[in-house]
């Protein structure tokens, strides 16, 4: 039994002297409590100081993006091209020699020379087919290949929001207060300072386009037909004069200059598609300062065993700073994205939340005068929310809590 309260004795010095230091030595409560009573106060009134670790969980906030920058860029959109050469056969209009899988016709000198009776037609052609006169024409025709792409694209933007909230944070809080004995236990007015830190992130995808270019082989039939005058016919097939000023003779002529139609078919050879979005990403952070006032009770139960209820008043000073950051990617067929752009804002700023709080408790007074006790307490915070804006993102965050704290203290 000796050896038992040499033990209980060291071990009520040894928290008096964490008390005495997590104090600072009498910061709360003033030049009286500077020095360590030499005695142990009675159970009753006077004050007692505690400390201990803060087990808090937040409310969680909100933010919520407009339009992101992504939407602003001036993307690449592509064209549409269509390449159909066509070839030996030429323009189709205007004096040119043509040629066609089938023949070909050209200028000749008289019917070159302006102001002569032949003008506009010309006695140099060719064809190789008696199938080839059709009625008041002369058809020629060549096979023609090309190339031709089209682009078709699309994007989407819209604004986005998340939640979330900083689960269980760990901080730490101190409490004084100054007691007066009643009937049942004690009542009095209670001061408290805690710490806790408060962080919630979270990310969202508000912007996507996308992109495909179709590359295609064109297959075209190009046919010009080539008007006969009236008193004119053509020789049977097949017919060939080459000469541009051939020696006098009496040739069929032909008006020089055809009436043209493509028709063509399209076969796509392959296609590249581009894609874009973006990523945002964003962060609140803060410390969170609660000083709080009020009155407090505490009711004997049992020899050793105390319940305690205490509400007030609660000033949250929240020292905070907020992040937003936006990149745009972009991806080919599918492979590895790659960095267009990335936008970074931030904001911050110190803001005092009004608010208030109910707490309730249990705890074991020991040592020599009942000095030393053992705590643990349930407290509930409503406060005001916090709003603000970074960039082009606005949000709320709640400080509204629910807390656990355990703490050792000492009655001075």
């Amino acid at each position: 039994m000796k050896a038992k309260r040499i033990m209980e004795t060291k071990f009520c010095k040894g928290v008096e002297r964490v008390l005495w230091l997590a104090m600072g030595t009498g910061v709360f409560l003033g030049g009286p409590l500077a020095a360590q009573p030499a005695e142990a106060p009675e159970r009753g009134a006077g004050w007692r100081v505690s400390a201990g670790p803060w087990y808090r969980n937040f409310e969680g906030g909100t933010f919520q993006t407009s339009r992101p920058h992504s939407a602003a860029v001036d993307l690449p959109r592509g064209s549409t091209t269509s390449v159909l050469d066509s070839g030996a056969a030429g323009p189709a209009s205007g004096s040119a020699f043509r040629s066609y899988d089938d023949g070909f016709v050209g200028p000749d000198a008289l019917g070159s020379t302006p102001g002569s009776l032949f003008e506009g037609t010309s006695s140099r052609f060719g064809y190789e087919s008696d199938a080839q006169v059709s009625g008041s024409s002369l058809v020629m025709s060549a096979v023609l290949t090309g190339t031709s792409s089209s682009t078709s694209f699309s994007s989407s933007d819209e604004s986005g929001s998340w939640n979330d909230d900083p689960g269980s944070e760990v901080g730490a809080q101190i409490e004084t207060a100054y007691l007066r004995p009643v009937s049942a236990g004690r009542v009095g007015l209670l001061f408290g300072f805690g710490w806790s830190p408060y962080k919630i992130s979270g990310e969202d995808s508000t912007f996507t386009a996308s992109r495909a270019d179709q590359k295609n082989r064109v297959d075209g039939l190009l046919t010009d037909r080539y008007a006969i005058p009236g008193s004119v016919i053509l020789p049977s097939a097949p017919y060939h004069q080459p000469n541009a000023n051939p020696p006098p003779a009496f040739l069929p002529r032909i008006y020089d200059e055809p009436s043209r139609s493509i028709e063509s078919t399209s076969t796509r050879t392959g296609t590249t598609r581009y894609e874009w979005f973006n990523q945002i990403n964003q962060e609140f952070d803060a410390d969170v300062f609660t000083f709080s006032l009020g009155p407090t009770a505490e009711i004997d139960v049992a020899e050793m065993l105390f319940l305690s209820l205490s509400a007030g008043a609660a000033f949250h000073v929240v020292d905070w700073q907020a992040s937003s950051t936006e990149t745009l990617y972009s991806a080919v067929n599918g492979g590895n994205p790659e960095t267009v752009e990335s936008w970074k804002e931030r904001q911050s700023g110190t803001d005092l939340i009004l608010g208030g709080y109910l707490s309730c408790g249990a705890g074991v007074m020991f040592g020599e005068g009942d000095r030393y006790f053992i705590q643990g307490t349930a407290r509930w915070d409503w406060a005001d929310n916090l709003s603000a804006t970074v960039g082009s993102t606005s949000f709320e965050v709640g400080f509204d809590s629910f807390s656990a704290m355990v703490s050792a203290g000492m009655r001075l």
